[in-house]
Parts: structure tokens; sequence; C-alpha cells
């Protein structure tokens, strides 16, 4: 009579553990020897076909022994530790960051003290971590040769994942609250090392310097596997421009025309967080973690993500690249009036926004036109379908925001657009109509706080679109002149992925998940 297994899952993303029997047998594995796991006898398991690793608990209560798996996909790299005195509660160890491949020839000469299989375990809702398992050979069951035989074939089989193995990285020592140095040395390069990926490290001097790196001709930029970033979202933009222009610029394409279609570039992108916002990080991975951001670079995790390519309208010029944000009017004010405050570090945003809601002068309404091609109204929730190939929109407003992802960040916890799409070649239009001081407060607060849409408030109006133009015009001059009058108009400034662009009549257009970025994407892992 054959027992049954009770299965016990954990979050999408983890190891899980199954209750069984000990007449259980796995016919898939390689080998089934004793070994020593975290101090405890266990049984060890290598499952080929599903690539996973299976250990259980010997005990003497068979209906009690617990079964855990791992799919080696989620493992890192398997470590030797020489440590005389293992420390098997220190997650790194100098010997294991500094391990090489045990040599196939010796094995009988390698004093080795245990070996450390690290691998991602999902954490809380989105997060990840890295843990490891602590392997040494049962003394009375002489199974070295079995333990270094797992380690090749574990080995072996991660080798053939498509993996990052160089990475260009630029660590911006600047942002967010002047921590990025320190993040990267203490959270993310211990982790690149686990997974023996070599690294190219540039700490950035000034504005736009991974920038004017990344278009360097001299520079071989495809000889990596990965371009990184350790900063925010200002940071980002710099690789995302760099990086996209030359690709453009090396296969012949005009990329500062709008009509031009862009070449993706082959070389993915990866943003550790540790800016003021890190918005990108938040809508790609649902937390800003560095720890959660570097093992989706390590296990070569990939999303395909929109850009919007932002014009000055009527010339065939680029201004710049976007993947998040582009805000008019009050955000733009807001972004500008920052500048000034950056030794604040995050809070300057905050501080800058209460300013600029305070004063009345400076919360005008902004009369102006622009042209949204194949445009969706996501309030009425229609089909695509029914879209028009082109509206316009004419009328006073207090702010005009794009959101080509949600906008995630510390200061929204939902996002500008809750329900924009990574990669769907559109970005959210959102237009905010002149409206009370209260009104506008309640837009805000919703925005950052509240669960309730914000799109349900009768003076916001929101649109799925491709494309879209915007020009500021000068309002009536008088009380007997209701029509505006089409004069170009400074109002205000844009901010763009948290950057200041003067230019204030634009033309958008979203280009169709045109970068790959090292990220898990965002699954309730509960």
């Amino acid at each position: 009579m054959t027992s049954s297994v009770v299965l016990q899952l954990s979050p999408s993303g983890g190891h899980h553990s199954e209750t069984i029997d000990d007449n259980l047998n796995n016919n898939n594995s390689i080998g089934f020897h004793p070994m020593v796991i975290n101090g405890k006898k266990c049984r060890f398991h290598l499952n080929t076909t599903s690539q996973s690793i299976i250990w259980e608990q010997e005990l003497t209560n068979t209906y009690n022994n617990t079964r855990t798996t791992i799919p080696i996909s989620q493992v890192i790299s398997v470590r030797t530790c020489f440590c005389a005195k293992p420390q098997t509660k220190k997650l790194f160890c100098d010997c294991v960051l500094n391990d090489d491949l045990i040599d196939d020839q010796n094995i009988d000469d390698q004093k080795v003290t245990l070996v450390r299989l690290y691998y991602a375990i999902a954490v809380g809702r989105h997060g990840w971590k890295v843990e490891f398992l602590s392997l040494q050979t049962d003394t009375n069951a002489h199974g070295d040769s079995a333990l270094f035989n797992y380690i090749r074939r574990i080995r072996d089989i991660i080798d053939g994942y498509k993996r990052p193995k160089r990475l260009l990285v630029f660590v911006n020592p600047f942002g967010g609250h002047r921590k990025a140095r320190k993040i990267y040395e203490n959270r993310v390069l211990p982790v690149l090392k686990l997974a023996s990926i070599d690294v190219d490290c540039i700490v950035t001097e000034r504005a736009n310097h991974a920038r004017d790196i990344l278009l360097d001709p001299t520079v071989r930029v495809t000889s990596y596997d990965g371009v990184v970033c350790v900063g925010g979202d200002g940071m980002f933009a710099e690789l995302l421009n760099g990086v996209l222009i030359r690709t453009q610029r090396d296969n012949g394409i005009n990329w500062s025309s709008i009509d031009s279609t862009l070449k993706p570039p082959k070389i993915p992108f990866g943003v550790i967080p540790a800016g003021s916002t890190d918005a990108v990080a938040y809508a790609t991975t649902g937390v800003n973690c560095p720890v959660t951001s570097t093992v989706a670079i390590v296990l070569g995790r990939r999303l395909n993500i929109d850009v919007s390519a932002v014009h000055h309208r009527g010339e065939d010029k680029l201004i710049r690249y976007s993947t998040s944000f582009l805000g008019y009017g009050y955000f733009g004010d807001t972004i500008a009036d920052s500048e000034a405050n950056r030794w604040m570090g995050p809070k300057r945003y905050d501080w800058a926004g209460v300013k600029k809601f305070i004063s009345v002068a400076e919360i005008r309404p902004l009369y102006c036109e622009q042209c949204a091609k194949a445009a969706l109204k996501v309030r009425d929730q229609l089909n695509e379908d029914d879209a028009p190939a082109c509206i316009s929109i004419r009328g006073k407003f207090l702010a005009i925001n794009a959101a080509t992802l949600t906008c995630r960040c510390r200061m929204t916890k939902n996002g500008i657009s809750p329900g924009a799409h990574l990669g769907n070649g559109c970005t959210d239009l959102i237009l905010v109509s002149q409206c009370s001081r209260l009104d506008y407060l309640k837009y805000l607060l919703r925005t950052a706080l509240s669960s309730k849409s914000p799109f349900d408030l009768n003076f916001v109006d929101v649109y799925r679109v491709r494309e879209f133009e915007f020009n500021p015009i000068v309002g009536p001059n008088n009380r007997h002149n209701t029509a505006p009058t089409r004069q170009p108009l400074s109002a205000s400034v844009w901010n763009c992925d948290g950057e200041v662009v003067d230019e204030a009549a634009i033309h958008v257009k979203v280009h169709c998940q045109l970068i790959s970025l090292f990220a898990t994407g965002i699954e309730s892992q509960r």
C-alpha cells in the first residue's frame, strides 16, 4: 500500500516542503546519500528531470519526515568553505567569496570543511533574499566523492542557464541619501561575487558622466552582458539615453526623427535602487530593495518594458528618452523648485510640493491643447477597438501627467497610474482640470495615500495613448475674448523621470518593449 503525499507549498518563487512517507522513492534523482545539512542528518537528492534539489531530515518517526525542494533555477552558486570553525549563521565569509572551482583531479587533497549552497528565496509580498545551506558528508557514510559529484552537477546545470557573466556597473555616490556606494559594496557586490560575475565598476563624478561613457565609441558596450546602475531614476535615465542613442547611431538610425523605428539594444539594463524615488525599481519588482534587484540580475530574470521618446513639438529633434513619468504644471514646477534644495535629499520633493501647493500664485491653470493618437479613455473602460485614431483636447488644467510605468515610489504607494502596463506600447495621459484648492488636495492625497482611485474624481481624466502632442497656449487676455490664442507659452517645465526639461511644447511617442530589464516582475508571493 502506497502512502499519500501532502504538499505544503510556500509562496511563489520560494522552496517548498512536503510531508513524505519513507517508502516513497524518487526514480529521477542522482544519488540518494546521507548528508549533514545545516547540522542535521538528512538524505539528499539531485533531481535532474525537474532540475531541483531535494532533501529530507532523518527522523525516527517517518510520518513526520519533511521533504524540502529548491529549484536549481534559484541557486546562485555552490561554494566550498575552508574555515577552521565554520560559521553556519554568517551569510558570507572570505573563503566562499574567493573560492575557485574544485580540482577534479585532486579531490582527496581538498581540505574542505563544508560546502555552501547559496540560493534565492522569495520573502514578503514581492521581495527576494539570499540564503544558504551548509552541506557536509556524513562521516559514517564515507560520501566525500558523492558530495563533490553533486557540486559539479549543480554547477554544470547552472552554467547552462542564460545568466550574465560580465557587467558594467555605474554607481552614483550623490543620489538619494548618498548611500549608493555603501549599498553596492555591502549588499550588491558580495552577491555578484557569489555568482562569479566579473564587474567593471565606475563611480560617477558628475551629471551625465555615465551617459557620456556609454556614448564613447571606444567603450565596447556590447562586450558586457548587462549595464547596471546603482542609484535613482535619474541615473537609470542616463544609462537608458546613452545605450539607446548609441544603439541607433551604431545601426545608422536617425534617433532624432519622430518617425524612426528604433532598434532594441542587445544589452539588458539593471537598476539597483539607491535614489530618492526609485520608481523604475518599484514598478518592475514591487519593492525598492537592492538585494531583490541584485537577485534578478544574477539569476538572469528579464522583462521587456516600454520607452517613451520625448521630442520637440514641430521639430525633428529628440529631447530625451523616458521610461516612467512626465509631469507638467504642478509636478513640473515641484521638481524645478526642488533642484535648489538637493542638500535635503529625498525630502526636498516633499518640501517643494507643500511650498508649491500653499502658494496661490503658482498653482495656476494652464491653457493648452494636445492631440492624443490611438487614445483609450481608461476611466470609461472602452475597448481598444473603440479607440479613435486621434482626439484633440483643449482646456485649462492644473497638471498634465504621462505615466509609462505605474510610477510607484515612497510618495505614492499605488503609483501615479496604478493600472499602467510595463509593455503594452502605451502611456497613460492624465489631465487634471482646473478645480478648487480643496479638490486638488483631494487628488494629491488619493494619488499618494488612498486606496480610492484618483481617476474617480470628475475633474481628472486619463487616456491610454500610443502618442501625444502637447502645446501650451496663451489664455484669454480679457473678459470679452473667451477663446485662447494659439501662441506658444512657456508657463511651466516638464518633470521627466525626475529631471527638468525646459521645453514646454513636446511630442511623445511610445516604443513598445524597446528595452530588456533585469527584473522579477510584480507578482504577489503571499
